[in-house]
């Protein structure tokens, strides 16, 4: 956040406040928080691995770059000084430039400071280059870091007189993208909001999402304050357009929501959508109300009966990935299916070996065990949680192709159960993730930590050691994980289906 210089107590404007303002989502409260200095959560493995793994990224960027030069100095303005000096003596390559300047009037007596990774010599010319783990910026993807650039640019016009000859951004793939230049307009407007915000007197109303909040460090802050007042949003089906129409509405609870609505006065409630206003629609409203009577209650509501596929015998299955981000092959390294109803079966995960040709060997090793089902059983529904399973199928299909058509039988068989799910039963719950369900189904892990971020940094472990010993440690739990996410897929399969017997 804003940080006061000492010298005279203004404020040090910078792109980290550009990036607290929109990462991990946009949110106004954030930033009032960190301006009032309220406490964060400390930082998880997760996020210590992103950040450990953008180190690695930029160290081995500047590698291929030769020599280049680091400004000196204990304090910011020492080190801005000797970034002039650099820059007037044509220095080719300068590694975390300090640029400094008075912020424009409309923003007050402060100073604006900016770190780029990067001031490349082309041509006579300095570019500006910053390293990032992204690896698609288009559209509205990252706001944060075309504003950052936009700051970079601005900042280095003021401080040398002359526009940077481009602003570029180097991603997690190793291209290079060309960003436009708006001579900071965006980065001023996005610093004019940052201070807007943290000179508030009180506290912004933003609503919660599950999704949204999930990498904050003030998730639990801001999630345990809207369930104990209730607070609309909290609702599945209620977005952030949505919560703050009811908000305007003066409908901050959900007992004040049953209060006064019914289906039909909700469904022809017009909401913000994008750009314009919308009804809310019967569709939506009739699931917004059962949910908000399974919060009261705290009982499943049933909207629909669900079209559950009937059959003696499924299998269920889940699959571990690493993220495009993380890997450029988006690699499924886990592949887990076993046999569930009256004949039961073996849990038989599929892995992807570590050397080369192992991420082929798993896919076709998954096909062997789902064709060995099939055998013994004939085609059977394929009950997972999501559309990451049935993605990846599509994905190595392309890529290594198929095996007498086995995986094409397997996405033929693919049943979802969370659409199902959400189309059929409101639950008292925020999401619909599946660590979720599977408490209200009464299935309990036997493992302290899991989740999906937790088996992506082990994965990352385990990719990085030599230690076979290390690496089967890593890979045994990694299995036990997704071996109770498919205990858990089925406890959910099976409540749900008792339930609507009910």
């Amino acid at each position: 956040m804003c940080s006061l210089d000492s010298r005279d107590a203004t404020l040090n404007l910078s792109a980290s406040d550009i990036h607290n303002l929109y990462q991990p989502s946009k949110c106004n409260l954030r930033v009032y928080l960190l301006a009032k200095g309220e406490p964060q959560a400390e930082q998880g493995d997760f996020s210590t691995m992103l950040m450990e793994l953008g180190m690695r990224h930029e160290s081995e960027y500047l590698e291929t770059l030769g020599d280049y030069v680091q400004p000196e100095g204990n304090t910011l303005d020492e080190k801005w000084a000797d970034t002039q000096r650099l820059v007037n003596e044509l220095t080719p390559v300068i590694y975390q430039p300090v640029l400094i300047a008075d912020a424009p009037p409309e923003l007050g007596d402060h100073r604006v400071v900016g770190i780029p990774d990067l001031l490349l010599l082309q041509d006579g010319l300095y570019v500006i280059r910053d390293v990032k783990l992204a690896r698609n910026v288009e559209g509205n993807r990252h706001p944060e870091i075309l504003r950052q650039l936009s700051l970079y640019g601005w900042l280095f016009n003021q401080a040398f007189g002359v526009p940077a000859a481009g602003l570029q951004l180097l991603l997690g793939d190793s291209t290079v993208a060309m960003l436009p230049d708006d001579d900071g307009a965006s980065a001023m407007n996005a610093l004019s909001e940052v201070l807007q915000l943290g000179a508030l007197p009180e506290e912004p109303y933003e609503p919660v999402g599950w999704s949204k909040c999930s990498d904050c460090a003030y998730k639990k802050r801001c999630w345990d304050r809207a369930i104990k007042d209730q607070d609309v949003a909290i609702l599945p089906g209620v977005d952030q357009g949505f919560a703050r129409y009811l908000r305007e509405e003066k409908v901050d609870t959900v007992t004040q929501l049953l209060e006064r609505y019914d289906v039909s006065t909700l469904a022809a409630a017009q909401r913000p959508w994008g750009q314009r206003m919308q009804k809310v629609g019967a569709k939506l409203a009739e699931s917004v109300m059962a949910h908000a009577r399974a919060r009261i209650t705290g009982e499943v509501q049933h909207l629909s009966p669900p079209q559950f596929p009937e059959s003696p015998n499924y299998i269920v299955f889940d699959i571990e990935g690493m993220p495009g981000y993380l890997d450029d092959d988006e690699q499924a390294y886990l592949w887990g299916t076993q046999l569930y109803g009256e004949d039961g079966g073996d849990f038989t995960p599929a892995l992807a070996g570590f050397h080369e040709g192992g991420d082929r060997e798993g896919w076709f090793e998954f096909l062997d065990n789902c064709q060995a089902v099939f055998a013994a059983h004939g085609d059977l529904p394929i009950l997972h949680w999501g559309s990451y399973e049935k993605t990846k199928i599509n994905q190595y299909l392309d890529r290594y192709g198929d095996k007498r058509g086995i995986a094409l039988r397997i996405r033929e068989n693919l049943v979802d159960l969370l659409p199902i799910t959400q189309h059929s039963f409101a639950l008292p719950d925020p999401s619909y993730t599946l660590k979720l369900v599977e408490l209200r189904a009464g299935y309990k892990r036997t493992m302290d930590e899991y989740g999906g971020n937790w088996a992506i940094v082990n994965y990352a472990l385990a990719l990085e050691s030599d230690d076979e010993a290390i690496r089967k440690d890593v890979m045994n739990q990694i299995v036990k994980y997704n071996r109770e996410d498919l205990e858990a897929t089925w406890a959910v399969f099976e409540w749900l289906r008792s339930i609507t017997a009910t």
